[in-house]
């Protein structure tokens, strides 16, 4: 992860969470809460860019909700944006 590559001392675990990851990564660097918070936005604002760059940014290209209920292994895939929106709530 993009994150976690910002803290090349931390042995991050690929097959974990990397919810429960960002909390071991606080806890073994002690981080004090408006380090811990700050920290946690930034893994936000790379969840996000990572969505991004794997989905696309359109709320409307089938192709992109196609790949992502593909991702969660929706068989058979939706042929319709409206059809992919339901699948993935």
């Amino acid at each position: 992860s993009e994150f976690f590559a910002g803290y090349p001392s931390f042995d991050y675990q690929e097959d974990a969470s990397f919810l429960d990851e960002f909390n071991r990564l606080a806890r073994e660097s002690r981080w004090k809460n408006d380090y811990r918070n700050a920290a946690k936005q930034s893994l936000r604002d790379a969840m996000v860019k990572q969505f991004n760059e794997m989905y696309g940014h359109s709320a409307d290209d089938l192709q992109s909700w196609q790949l992502l209920c593909s991702a969660l292994g929706t068989d058979p895939v939706p042929e319709t944006v409206s059809d992919c929106r339901k699948v993935s709530t």
